[in-house]
């Protein structure tokens, strides 16, 4: 008997509306397969994104004063888990760091991470494990800082001066008595103390010409610094429901940044193989980029990478990543396309169907390593000067705003300086173990202020349980570090008060052990850059105390002081602080070198 016309059709609409129901069912209920924490209820296709806020860390501290300090959301297509307790945190980044070490591959990652090869977004493995360990043992060992601690000093001197109004980039000065925007200030001194690390030179600075050209002006900088922080740190559409993606705008604001980097980052490495070639056998590393390219030289180093990623520069660099399989079909087809900036996955001593150009590349460089100091420069290096100027800078900036809102803490801060100091020398990295109320200050600032609201996302790499719920692979997995510096069952009746006296004889620190105190979080994927950071901001933040009595402008008063954040991976103040820095040491230790 034959059917009627109508049948298969209703057959194909009966057949989708059940399709769609379970797949609704299972959304909607996440928990009929894993035992999840708890958490509100998801909607189809946003998950509780309706839930996050413009201060993301806020608005899951809020969930969380609800669902516990172990809650489940879900953010789009991915479930994640968040922990905002002590506990939970030492459950993710101590008791199951493995499980949980993995990072996603989000959009910053790919444009601005050098396709997820830097040391923040690379993912678990050989190649990452060998990053880390040159970050450690040979990039920010402390011998190498040792050897630049110089170069921190004439950089805290040269922003005092500037400060002063010695400098010539001093337009409004202490001097006239006029209030300054501080993170300015901040922003340029960490920026040349690092480039100078780093590079070997200041590439940011207001004029030059030739070789002493600027690669981009100081406001361009800080505006690609800024952009990059907020974009790493926002939760974009396209990451979290990726079929929306190419209804992306943040997409096309991150392939804009990655080229302005790649411009920057090409003209530094440029220079850098130059001295190299015109010196010879002669060539002696001088800054952290030359050590990368001897590094990458050193012919043990690659028999312990697997050559996961290998960045070949093309005519059009960072304009197009493509990824190129190991003699696959699709490897193939994607190298037949225009030579540019093409990302290599080969295992150590396979072949690569590549591309003319390409192949030209190859065979110029005799062994694969060769290729590596691209790589390493690239990602690298911008870990170290975007990481290392914005995050130091902002830590002191809300140091100082607190320190301002409490004359107290500053007095005693000024009072332990002038005994252990005096007023006729400046304070050096030396003289930090002996300021004990100074340490508390930055302690209590990173607790209050962490530079990171959320620590950079992790994804989990297997099923894991904690409590008596599942955390199954593939989740997302954030720390409210924000959180759990102002939980009142660690930190007491006031957790949201600025009092430095918490730390004054206490044994907690930031170096990743106390997880109440989570500054640059823990674990093997703690910020690498702590021990450059700290020094820093310790020596910053002391010499601005003691060089300068400090003021807020004529006509307001601390409580009209805005405390609002903004957010991004990092959370500088919503509004830089502005105030009035009158000299109180003798003038010749403003004049400087």
């Amino acid at each position: 008997m034959e059917l009627p016309p109508a049948v298969p059709f209703v057959a194909v609409v009966l057949a989708t509306v059940l399709f769609l129901v379970t797949i609704l069912r299972r959304w909607n209920h996440p928990k009929l397969k894993h035992n999840l924490p708890p958490g509100p209820r998801p909607w189809p296709v946003i998950g509780n994104l309706n839930l996050i806020g413009a201060l993301p860390h806020r608005s899951i501290h809020e969930l969380s004063k609800q669902y516990g300090p172990l809650m489940s959301l879900r953010l789009g297509s991915f479930p994640v888990v968040v922990g905002s307790s002590v506990d939970a945190a030492r459950f993710i980044l101590k008791t199951h760091d493995l499980a949980f070490i993995d990072r996603p591959r989000m959009a910053s990652g790919r444009y601005t991470g050098c396709n997820y090869s830097d040391v923040l977004w690379a993912p678990y493995g050989a190649y990452w494990r060998q990053a880390r360990r040159l970050w450690k043992t040979e990039i920010l060992s402390a011998r190498r800082l040792r050897s630049h601690e110089h170069v921190r000093d004439e950089e805290v001197r040269a922003m005092l001066r500037d400060l002063y109004g010695h400098g010539p980039e001093a337009p409004a000065s202490a001097a006239a008595g006029r209030a300054v925007v501080l993170l300015d200030h901040l922003f340029m001194a960490n920026l040349n103390a690092i480039s100078r690390m780093v590079l070997g030179k200041k590439y940011v600075v207001h004029g030059g010409t030739g070789s002493s050209a600027a690669a981009t002006t100081p406001e361009e900088f800080k505006w690609m610094i800024d952009e990059f922080f907020f974009l790493s740190g926002a939760l974009n559409v396209g990451d979290m429901i990726p079929w929306l993606g190419w209804l992306d705008p943040q997409i096309k604001r991150i392939k804009r940044l990655g080229r302005k980097f790649d411009r920057f980052l090409e003209q530094v490495l440029d220079e850098h193989n130059e001295r190299r070639r015109r010196e010879g056998e002669e060539f002696a590393a001088m800054d952290m980029v030359d050590l990368l390219l001897e590094l990458a030289d050193d012919p043990n180093l690659g028999a312990e990478v697997d050559l996961e990623h290998v960045l070949v520069r093309g005519a059009e660099l960072g304009e197009r990543l493509q990824q190129v399989g190991t003699n696959s079909r699709r490897g193939r087809r994607a190298c037949s396309a225009e030579d540019g900036c093409v990302l290599l996955r080969c295992r150590h001593g396979g072949t690569c169907a590549c591309a003319a150009g390409v192949r030209r590349l190859l065979r110029s460089a005799r062994r694969w390593r060769q290729l590596l100091p691209v790589l390493k420069f690239y990602a690298e290096v911008l870990d170290l000067i975007v990481g290392g100027t914005d995050t130091s800078s902002v830590t002191i900036e809300w140091a100082m705003s607190e320190l301002l809102r409490n004359p107290d803490a500053l007095a005693k801060a000024t009072e332990e300086l002038d005994r252990v100091i005096g007023r006729e020398r400046l304070v050096t990295e030396g003289d930090i173990p002996n300021l004990p109320y100074m340490e508390a200050v930055v302690k209590e600032a990173m607790r209050l202020h962490p530079v990171t609201p959320l620590l950079a996302p992790r994804l989990s790499r297997e099923d894991a349980s904690m409590g008596g719920y599942d955390v199954p692979a593939g989740t997302l997995v954030f720390v409210n570090v924000w959180a759990i510096g102002r939980d009142p069952a660690v930190w007491g009746d006031a957790p949201s008060e600025f009092r430095p006296e918490r730390f004054v004889g206490s044994s907690l620190d930031v170096k990743g052990q106390d997880f109440e105190l989570l500054p640059f979080g823990s674990g093997r994927r703690m910020c690498p850059g702590i021990g450059l950071g700290l020094k820093m901001v310790q020596l910053i933040l002391a010499n601005l105390v003691h060089g300068f009595a400090w003021r807020l402008p004529d006509g307001m008063v601390k409580e009209e002081l805005s405390m609002e954040e903004k957010f991004g991976l990092s959370m500088p103040r919503m509004v830089p602080l502005e105030a009035v820095p009158e000299p109180r040491l003798p003038a010749h230790l403003y004049a400087g070198p």
